[in-house]
């Protein structure tokens, strides 16, 4: 965590180190401008501190308006793999949710890192293999069950053709088996 900041622009409200951030952001104003167009200047506030806040201040202020940009891309996408699969199964839905997290995680893989973590520590390579492994299991047995639910589904709507021809069940029996199907 950076240490709060002494200068005299770090000591302005939060509102209006916002507006110099936002401005400085934008580029489209000298520090002399922003000075003027908050009215900084009564508060002794020059261009050499406006200055020293965009290499400082600011820059910390940067990095945080791009964490709070991943965080609420990494929400959305949380929330889009949800909405997408209310109908479906639910341990589908938790595993591209962890897929999506674990993309996150190798999208900023360090493989100087890793090395060093496992000359320290080795075991940590067992435990994510045994992780990888685990998931992968999981996504081949949701596999099998789709195609399990996929074949019942064929045999029963083959015998209700069958019903349907020969008149066994009556039509009002019959939508209500198709409709139980269709939810599958």
């Amino acid at each position: 965590m950076t240490p709060r900041r002494k200068g005299k622009i770090a000591r302005l409200p939060r509102a209006v180190r916002e507006e110099i951030n936002v401005l400085l952001h934008d580029g489209a104003a000298t520090y002399q401008q922003i000075i003027e167009k908050l009215g900084l200047a009564d508060q002794d506030i020059k261009k050499e501190n406006v200055g020293e806040w965009r290499i400082g201040g600011y820059q910390d202020w940067v990095l945080e308006q791009e964490r709070l940009a991943e965080m609420k891309a990494r929400r959305e996408t949380s929330v889009n793999i949800v909405k997408d699969n209310l109908d479906g199964n639910p341990h589908e839905t938790v595993l591209q949710l962890a897929a999506a997290q674990i993309y996150d995680t190798l999208k900023e893989f360090d493989a100087t890192r890793l090395k060093e973590l496992l000359d320290d520590r080795p075991e940590h390579y067992t435990q994510v293999v045994n992780a990888v492994v685990r998931v992968s299991k999981s996504a081949v047995e949701i596999e099998k069950m789709k195609l399990n639910v996929s074949e019942q589904k064929r045999k029963i709507e083959a015998e209700l053709g069958k019903l349907k021809t020969d008149g066994g069940l009556a039509p009002e029996t019959l939508e209500k088996i198709e409709e139980a199907l269709k939810l599958l």
